[in-house]
């Protein structure tokens, strides 16, 4: 039987630890806002107003009290730590889904 995804991860933020989880909750909750976990252009195409709207459907599940606001203030009041953990989670999620194709030693680390 195939695993389901459920990957997460942890974001250091401001002294608080948020819960990123990726799995198929968090992937239709990032779809009914318009963003395609799994499309380069939308993940790109990112501004920062969607990106706080991502970490809120990411984070959602495990902090059901999460606001958008707390979200926009981890994404942008750590920025750094967030994308960090978002190319984890990624990564992690990707290395789930399917053994035939798991992630590179160095696929998934920000390049900025």
């Amino acid at each position: 039987m195939l695993a389901p995804i459920d990957a997460k991860v942890i974001v250091e933020a401001g002294g608080e630890k948020v819960v990123l989880r990726l799995n198929f909750a968090a992937i239709a909750r990032c779809q009914a806002k318009g963003i395609d976990l799994f499309d380069a252009d939308s993940l790109n195409d990112l501004t920062t107003y969607s990106t706080a709207v991502l970490c809120h459907c990411l984070a959602t599940q495990d902090q059901p009290d999460i606001t958008e606001e707390q979200a926009f203030a981890v994404t942008l009041g750590h920025a750094k730590a967030f994308t960090t953990a978002l190319f984890e989670l990624m990564a992690k999620a990707v290395g789930k889904a399917g053994d035939e194709n798991p992630p590179q030693a160095d696929e998934g680390k920000p390049t900025a």
